[in-house]
């Protein structure tokens, strides 16, 4: 009876072992990286007039990681590091002064997979809250904000490639000390993914 119980138990084993193995393999939770480039200047053109504003349109980078539940439908959070280029037309003298400092974006997008006869390409809808941080040689500000999106993504046997266009509507940060950023943003990204 004792050598009964042992065998059972070892085959328990086995079966959580195995059961284990397979359910790891099937995890929905996927991770990359992302980068591209943002469409629209941050504080608009270069200052003709006294005020703060964006030179040129900067890059953007960073990783993210994607839940992805049934029926096509996932839960995608990135952290989007963009690095911006400032030019502020002092008030004194008329002097150009130049500055740099770090955006951070963090979106948490619903995504949306349509399916199509050829399951290698699904095309997808995303939306949800963003939330924006900057860093540097201006004051800290947070900043929230709604994002849309639409694009393409190819699963390939190992990896799975997207590029997207993201429109994001951010809020006013409504500080006095500096000029108010611009609200629309337009990003193209592209992202590698596991």
């Amino acid at each position: 009876m004792h050598l009964y119980g042992v065998r059972r138990i070892n085959h328990c084993r086995l079966f959580l072992f195995l059961f284990c193995c397979v359910a790891y393999a099937q995890l929905p939770l996927g991770y990359g990286v992302k980068g591209g480039v943002a469409l629209t200047n941050e504080y608009g053109t270069p200052p003709s007039t006294l005020g703060i504003s964006s030179n040129g349109k900067d890059y953007i980078v960073g990783p993210f990681v994607e839940l992805r539940l049934l029926l096509g439908v996932s839960i995608e959070a990135d952290a989007l590091y963009q690095p911006v280029s400032l030019q502020d037309l002092s008030k004194v003298g008329g002097s150009l002064i130049t500055g740099n400092y770090a955006s951070w974006e963090f979106p948490v997008l619903a995504k949306y997979h349509f399916r199509l006869p050829v399951p290698l390409v699904k095309p997808l809808v995303e939306a949800g809250p963003s939330f924006r941080a900057h860093s540097g040689s201006l004051p800290d500000l947070k900043v929230n904000g709604v994002t849309f999106g639409g694009g393409v993504e190819f699963k390939l046997p190992v990896i799975r490639l997207s590029s997207e266009l993201r429109y994001t509507r951010w809020a006013s940060p409504g500080s006095a000390a500096i000029s108010s950023p611009n609200v629309n943003q337009v990003e193209l990204l592209f992202g590698v993914s596991f």
